[in-house]
């Protein structure tokens, strides 16, 4: 594959990752309550009180993970041979970072109070006479596809950006053209 192609692929992959940061991650419409969050930290619901409490903002990871796809991508499309290093250590970045936010992803799904931090306790104290000990939350208020879906076009770049990043070792120093 050539390096181009593979930052190209791998900054398309990344935006379809950044974009899903905008769906529901944790939802209450199991509980009865019309409240949700997206990746991002941000608030969607009809239930409106003093201080909507927030998630732990995960998704702005993903969208740092896009970020760096669009540098990589506008460091192969208009850079001369003598950043061919530089190119070259963006894809094996790229292909880290998207892997280990991947793997973050996953182990929150696994792990959902570290998406969703203490509010449960927030609810709890926002609309009173219930004891911040009688609210537990699982799994059950994670929207998993959404999650798992952003985790996998992660990978998706991470495997590209390898691809990207071998295909540079392969060819050396030398300067595509085309």
């Amino acid at each position: 594959m050539k390096p181009r192609a593979a930052a190209l692929l791998a900054a398309v992959a990344a935006l379809i990752a950044a974009v899903m940061t905008a769906l529901p991650w944790v939802s209450l419409e199991s509980a009865g309550l019309p409240m949700s969050w997206a990746g991002l930290g941000f608030y969607y619901g009809e239930y409106l009180m003093p201080s909507v409490p927030s998630i732990v903002p995960l998704g702005w990871a993903v969208v740092f993970v896009a970020f760096e796809a669009f540098v990589a991508l506008g460091v192969a499309l208009f850079s001369g041979p003598a950043q061919a290093q530089l190119r070259r250590w963006l894809f094996l970045g790229l292909a880290g970072l998207a892997a280990a936010v991947a793997v973050v992803l996953v182990v929150a799904v696994l792990v959902p109070q570290m998406l969703y931090g203490d509010m449960p306790g927030h609810l709890a104290d926002a609309v009173g006479g219930i004891e911040r000990s009688e609210v537990h939350m699982g799994r059950d208020v994670l929207k998993v596809p959404a999650i798992l879906g952003t985790a996998f076009w992660l990978l998706v770049c991470s495997g590209v950006a390898l691809l990207g990043f071998r295909a540079h070792a392969e060819r050396g120093e030398q300067w595509e053209s085309a």
